[in-house]
């Protein structure tokens, strides 16, 4: 779902297909199981794996390979079918599941274009955990602002990046939900050769549904709403544990885009134990640390921090006007939408045409990618 007035090209406009398979395992020569030990690694992630398969509701059965990503919420692992098509499998408890097959059912039938497809599901007696199973997507922002330098993007991939993860916020809200964990390891590049600019949407395990389906009535704020999310990127009122809403969202995008422009947030020092201090940090960049804060963002991102400051539990923030600010900075940068991002020289996506000669948001038909895992969670949320 795009906003109004979209222009062709927009990096919010992109209509490809979600991605199913990258590429498929090979098995060993003494004919051994892809899968012969109870252990996995990924980086600095070491899980015990109790089961080797889980089979789904309609009885697929998903052998496990490895585990990919972990978070507050569920272990992510990378599985293959009997086919040897690769997807994502996610565990997780049962009511976060549903929670999950609910926001993406919801935009799916609004066609929006920056979430997963789902595939399958099902509950796991051993490991007494529902699971889901979707695309295997690429790196997280997070992940790849870490290999650039300074730890930051490029201004021309930085607003766009801005845009299209502003899209995916707007695109849930539009299908009644809210995040309440928007930050840059939520957010995962495609697989896809020649579409790896599309960036997705990730984890909604804590995501609440804000707006009736039926009447479009918003939900009455609750007197009190509990802290959900992660210290670093949440909205001052979560701090309060106050009921959230969209504007939330909207002021963890705001964090998200100040540490994606300018490599780390002022708080960056600070953990989630110190969410006092992390507090402070937050109001003060409304005034005295304006500035800082605001860093390489344009300017007049502080307009739309004050906008979005004064909303209401219900008010609609004005996604249109951080549109507009970015869309400005985009013209006097003189920037074009296709573009490449700064991570399509990465040796990760370095198999894949240039953007130069194909739009990043086509719908043109590619090759079958090699794969790429997303990025280990290693923000501890609560």
């Amino acid at each position: 779902m795009q906003s109004p007035g979209t222009p062709v090209g927009d990096p919010r406009a992109d209509t490809m297909s979600n991605m199913r398979s990258p590429s498929q395992p090979t098995s060993p020569s003494n004919g051994k199981s892809p899968v012969d030990t109870t252990k996995t690694t990924h980086r600095n992630l070491q899980i015990n794996i109790a089961v080797e398969s889980l089979v789904s509701d309609i009885g697929m059965t998903y052998t496990i390979e490895r585990a990919i990503g972990k978070g507050g919420y569920g272990i992510v692992y990378a599985v293959f079918d009997a086919d040897m098509n690769y997807f994502a499998l996610k565990t997780e408890r049962s009511s976060a599941v549903a929670t999950e097959i609910a926001v993406l059912k919801a935009t799916a039938a609004n066609k929006c274009n920056h979430f997963a497809k789902l595939h399958d599901k099902g509950y796991s007696e051993a490991l007494k955990q529902g699971f889901i199973v979707m695309d295997i997507l690429g790196p997280s922002l997070s992940e790849i602002k870490n290999l650039c330098d300074d730890h930051r993007l490029t201004p021309p991939t930085a607003l766009r990046v801005a845009m299209q993860t502003l899209n995916a916020i707007e695109e849930i809200h539009e299908c009644n939900y809210i995040s309440r964990d928007v930050k840059p390891s939520n957010f995962v590049t495609s697989a896809k050769p020649g579409h790896c600019s599309l960036i997705y949407m990730i984890d909604f395990g804590i995501a609440k549904r804000y707006r009736d389906e039926l009447t479009g009535e918003i939900i009455p704020e609750r007197v009190k709403g509990g802290f959900r999310g992660t210290a670093r990127y949440c909205s001052i009122n979560n701090h309060y544990k106050k009921d959230q809403s969209r504007r939330d969202d909207v002021e963890s995008w705001l964090y998200l885009c100040s540490e994606l422009f300018n490599g780390r947030l002022l708080w960056h020092k600070l953990g989630r134990g110190e969410r006092t201090q992390i507090l402070e940090y937050k109001k003060s960049a409304r005034n005295v640390n304006l500035i800082p804060f605001l860093g390489n963002l344009p300017k007049k991102f502080g307009t739309v921090m004050r906008s979005n400051d004064r909303l209401r539990f219900s008010g609609r923030p004005d996604y249109a006007m951080a549109y507009a600010v970015l869309e400005a900075e985009l013209t006097i940068l003189e920037i074009p939408y296709d573009a490449p991002y700064d991570w399509e020289n990465f040796a990760l996506f370095s198999t894949q045409p240039p953007s130069t000669s194909t739009p990043p948001h086509s719908s043109k038909t590619q090759s079958t990618p090699q794969r790429s895992d997303p990025v280990v969670d290693t923000q501890e949320e609560t």
